[in-house]
């Protein structure tokens, strides 16, 4: 018998990982992370781990994940009195590197990618009819200028 036993690589070289995003939820609702790991539910919204809510808006997942991968994830939002409302974020999964030569720690401050356009502030009325409105005889006019040089 070999002393000291061998231990399965995956439990020597878990990692440390803070997951932080900037999210304000409805009444009711909550930030959770869901991915590749079977620490973030393996891509199950069912299964998707809840963050905790610091307040102001702010949600973080403290935890361990393997140190054997890169994992790939994205944040939903989950309503407590709905268990089939799922709420992805937009865009390609988030990819974070767990595995050897990353640090033993990872804290990882994320965005919020937006759900639809109508929930991007740049979208809003205030910004297209008014701080980034384009005058109609502006935005059609364009000028052209050519200039040459002869050798």
């Amino acid at each position: 018998l070999a002393y000291p036993p061998a231990w399965p690589s995956a439990i020597m070289s878990m990692r440390d990982v803070r997951l932080a995003i900037h999210y304000h939820t409805q009444w009711g609702e909550h930030v959770a992370v869901c991915g590749t790991s079977s620490q973030l539910g393996d891509w199950d919204a069912h299964q998707a781990v809840p963050l905790y809510h610091l307040g102001n808006g702010e949600w973080v997942f403290d935890g361990r994940i393997s140190g054997l991968e890169v994992i790939e994830y994205k944040y939903l939002i989950r309503r407590d009195d709905d268990p089939n409302f799922v709420k992805w974020e937009q865009g390609a999964n988030r990819v974070l590197n767990v595995g050897p030569g990353s640090a033993d720690v990872l804290d990882v401050r994320d965005a919020w990618r937006q759900y639809s356009p109508n929930d991007n502030v740049f979208f809003s009325s205030a910004f297209t009819h008014a701080l980034l409105r384009r005058d109609a005889t502006t935005a059609a006019t364009t000028t052209t200028t050519t200039t040459t040089t002869s050798p």
